[in-house]
């Protein structure tokens, strides 16, 4: 799994790069890729945390049918199901990813006080950290994505 979702960014950035018009802000997503790569990377120094950090993964579900929407405009249906499920995976599910990397992050301080700083510099503020930038990009495509400010009067704009 760390491959196939290590390959996703890598490929999906690569066709963002190549496609910019086809995402509506590519810079940001291309930097929530690289933030999502680097938090991925926990998984090879904790193997057994593997479910906290692949549990952020069903926001992708969200994603393709953001995707499915944008392709089929006349469907109400995915335009339905993209915003259940934005609801759903990045206001509600993710925000749950957050505080569980936060939780390992504190078990960690609390087991391994010989780690740098009396154990708070540690391999789980890595993880923490970059699920909750990726929390904050959520809340903050949300407030795009719902409440567009009056200079966008262009359709969606929220990733």
């Amino acid at each position: 799994l760390w491959i196939y979702v290590g390959l996703y960014f890598i490929i999906d950035s690569a066709w963002i790069i190549m496609y910019p018009e086809s995402v509506a802000s590519p810079r940001s997503i291309i930097i929530h890729h690289i933030i999502c790569v680097l938090g991925w990377h926990l998984v090879l120094a904790w193997p057994r945390w593997e479910v906290y950090v692949t549990s952020g993964l069903e926001v992708e579900l969200n994603t393709w049918l953001l995707i499915t929407k944008r392709q089929f405009r006349g469907i109400r249906f995915f335009s339905h199901a993209e915003n259940i499920t934005w609801v759903i995976t990045r206001l509600l599910a993710f925000p749950v990813v957050a505080w569980n990397a936060w939780m390992v992050y504190f078990h960690m301080v609390k087991h391994y006080p010989d780690m740098p700083l009396g154990g708070y510099l540690n391999t789980g503020l890595w993880g923490a950290a970059s699920v909750s930038v990726v929390t904050c990009q959520n809340l903050y495509w949300t407030k795009n994505k719902w409440f567009p400010t009056k200079k966008r009067v262009h359709g969606d704009k929220g990733l």
